[in-house]
């Protein structure tokens, strides 16, 4: 689902789109953009229910609110190597500041969003005309040059590559670059990962010996 959201995404919106994205492409986008963030939660969600489940932590955590990577109940019972990787502090704060934050947004309060467009401030001045135009072009039933108007309007959009979940400055959202971001979450989870997956080898390895 990560791999696949992905692929969609970099697909109908790559870095070098020029103009904005269509109604449809915009509502894809976003649709991969939440199956992305909701799998990438789920991803550290399994890997401590994996934990749970292999180490025999039912007496030790009893609550399942408190079965997480990052609850610091469930941490205490972890691998020291698992419980160095998610104390970095570039990963305290991924978690903190975004992975959480985001995804708490998009499962109870505000899905994550993509402007459909962006333009500069001279642009946005111009389009602000045109829209007046509009009106009197509708009054004096010209449909010619209120097509020019619309056409004139639409070619001052640019697509924008950022999302958030909220414009309010208190609900803890920022613009952030989607598709470097969506790097640095897949990055994030190989690199946990990784060191998730020797662990657990090393551990079997070491239970399989006479």
């Amino acid at each position: 689902m990560i791999v696949r959201s992905l692929n969609n995404i970099f697909r109908i919106f790559p870095v070098s789109r020029k103009r904005k994205l269509e109604r449809d492409e915009l509502a894809d986008v976003q649709i991969s953009m939440h199956a992305f963030m909701m799998n990438l939660y789920g991803f550290f969600e399994n890997c401590a229910w994996v934990l749970w489940h292999r180490d025999g932590l039912r007496e030790h955590v009893k609550e399942r609110r408190d079965v997480g990577l990052f609850n610091a109940k469930f941490q205490k019972h972890l691998p020291a190597a698992l419980r160095a990787h998610l104390d970095l502090p570039a990963m305290k704060r991924w978690h903190i500041e975004y992975l959480k934050n985001y995804r708490d947004a998009l499962a109870h309060r505000i899905p994550l969003y993509l402007p459909p467009s962006q333009m500069t401030k001279e642009a946005g001045e111009r389009y602000r005309q045109l829209e007046n135009a509009k009106i009197e072009l509708l009054k004096a039933m010209d449909v010619d040059g209120f097509e020019k108007a619309e056409a004139e309007q639409s070619a001052l959009e640019e697509p924008c590559f950022m999302f958030l979940h909220s414009f309010a400055e208190d609900a803890g959202s920022r613009p952030l670059y989607l598709h470097p971001q969506l790097l640095t979450d897949a990055m994030t989870l190989l690199e946990f990962g990784k060191v998730f997956l020797e662990e657990i080898e090393t551990r079997d390895r070491a239970a399989d010996k006479p």
